[in-house]
């Protein structure tokens, strides 16, 4: 549907948010309705930064206290690059929940983590961001703070890991996509209270690697390194139940799925094992570059993450 023609329910939450900013009730800066159904964008003033973002808000959903997810793109790349590859609004659709796509900070090339001294100062301004964003949503359209759901994608899933830790009082559940922990998340990180956490990963994923290594400018943790550290922040058994999906695609993947049970509270780790996959998003609506690594049709990550995330609420 074309911007100059939101829907009368779109146009009229765009109308009543300009208004307030005109009474001076401060962030966002512009907040207004895109291209697309349902589709807005907005900007945040946070720590003196101009924050982008964008919104999908199915219809009839504004002061439902319906859910929140908050899905972080990869770099570089921007978060209509991550509404693409996420499909993540047709299940917002669907199933009734608000998605909400933060952009990292323009100029600086990713989310701050990972990149050495340069991100002590970014680090806690994308935290302030998030923390920001979730409270201006619950403010304008009345999502449920019990329910704030995080993903990402690559280096945005590396931000997952981070904002979980940081956020971890405001966070559901989280989902990171196609990343590992660092070493300082692993070491520093601390889940209370706890969170759930599902993890899917790339046997052969090149960006971050099965055994992990050397980064740029910390040392990657290895994928059972991760897992494991999770599980035990989260006062888990340290043996999982191992089950095999079905192995219904000719991809060269299979999946395996590792749950890790009687944790603290309503806890539990999950990790889907793509046997064979590459730097990807299993069943994303798009097509990734051979050069990333096969990309498993076995399962559809969004499905998954979603199902996994409503069964979880904060108390």
């Amino acid at each position: 549907m074309p911007a100059d023609d939101p829907l009368p329910w779109a146009r009229a939450l765009a109308l009543v948010w300009l208004a307030s900013l005109a009474a001076g009730c401060g962030a966002p800066s512009t907040f207004g309705p895109v291209e697309g159904e349902g589709n807005f964008q907005g900007t945040l003033e946070v720590d003196g930064r101009e924050r982008f973002f964008l919104a999908h808000v199915p219809a009839g959903l504004e002061g439902s206290g319906a859910p929140l997810v908050l899905a972080l793109h990869g770099s570089p790349s921007r978060p209509q690059a991550m509404q693409a590859i996420a499909g993540l609004d047709v299940l917002a659709d669907e199933r009734g929940f608000v998605v909400a796509y933060p952009r990292y900070v323009l100029g600086f090339g990713q989310w701050a983590v990972g990149c050495g001294e340069d991100c002590d100062i970014e680090r806690d301004r994308d935290k302030n961001f998030m923390k920001a964003l979730i409270d201006e949503l619950h403010d304008r359209l009345g999502i449920d703070r019990s329910r704030v759901y995080l993903t990402g994608f690559s280096n945005g899933g590396l931000a997952t890991y981070h904002l979980a830790c940081e956020l971890s009082d405001r966070i559901a559940a989280a989902a990171p996509v196609g990343a590992l922990m660092i070493e300082p998340q692993w070491q520093s990180c601390s889940l209370s209270p706890p969170v759930p956490f599902l993890m899917i990963h790339g046997t052969e994923d090149g960006q971050f690697p099965w055994d992990g290594g050397p980064g740029v400018s910390t040392t990657r943790m290895s994928a059972d390194a991760t897992v494991e550290r999770l599980a035990a922040l989260d006062g888990c058994g340290a043996t999982p139940t191992v089950a095999f999906e079905p192995d219904t695609a000719d991809d060269g993947t299979r999946v395996r799925r590792e749950h890790y049970t009687g944790c603290s509270g309503a806890a539990e780790v999950i990790f889907y094992v793509v046997e064979g996959g590459g730097h990807t998003w299993p069943g994303s609506p798009l097509q990734f570059s051979p050069e990333l690594g096969a990309h498993s049709r076995d399962i559809v990550a969004q499905e998954i993450i979603v199902d996994f995330f409503l069964r979880h609420s904060r108390p």
